[in-house]
């Protein structure tokens, strides 16, 4: 009876190296691939920073040039993302175009006081949706214009393609709807 335990044992560690060695060899092989598809496939949500589709006061976001800050609407074909480029942008992705854009990305990577910080996406807490240059109040480079009371402001992604500030009734949108 001995002698066929220690057999039987045998057989399960040849079999367990070989599960082992086939794990190890298929994590290679899949690891490989996905480095391949990185390289080729643009960016998606899953590697960036998707944020849901509303921004609430007193929420910021510094840009460090690492991956772009998405807000997305419930029916997933609109996308505000605080971009790499520090660029505010609606897309419309089933059409694969812009349909709105803060215009901030030559103005904040060409703004004098610019540092490793980066530039921060402030929804503050009177309402103004702002970006600041270098990480600093100071240096304002674009604003919703939306500045009032302290109150329960949010943003939201529409599913109709339109952004909106509320408070709670609308006091800013970027008129996209579509």
């Amino acid at each position: 009876m001995k002698g066929k335990f220690m057999k039987l044992n045998r057989w399960f560690k040849r079999l367990g190296l070989t599960i082992a060695i086939t794990s190890l060899l298929f994590a290679i092989l899949i690891g490989q691939q996905s480095k391949a598809l990185t390289s080729t496939v643009p960016q998606t949500t899953a590697s960036t920073g998707n944020l849901g589709d509303t921004l609430y006061t007193n929420t910021e976001f510094t840009q460090t040039g690492i991956f772009d800050y998405i807000l997305e609407s419930s029916n997933k074909r609109f996308q505000l993302k605080f971009q790499r480029d520090r660029n505010l942008v609606l897309y419309d992705t089933q059409s694969n175009q812009a349909i709105w854009s803060s215009g901030t990305s030559t103005n904040v990577i060409n703004h004098p006081t610019i540092n490793s910080t980066g530039p921060n996406l402030v929804m503050q807490d009177d309402g103004n949706l702002v970006i600041y240059a270098g990480g600093s109040q100071n240096n304002l480079v674009w604003s919703s214009g939306t500045a009032g009371t302290s109150d329960s402001y949010y943003l939201k992604v529409q599913d109709d393609g339109n952004v909106v500030i509320y408070k709670p009734s609308p006091v800013w949108a970027t008129n996209t709807a579509r």
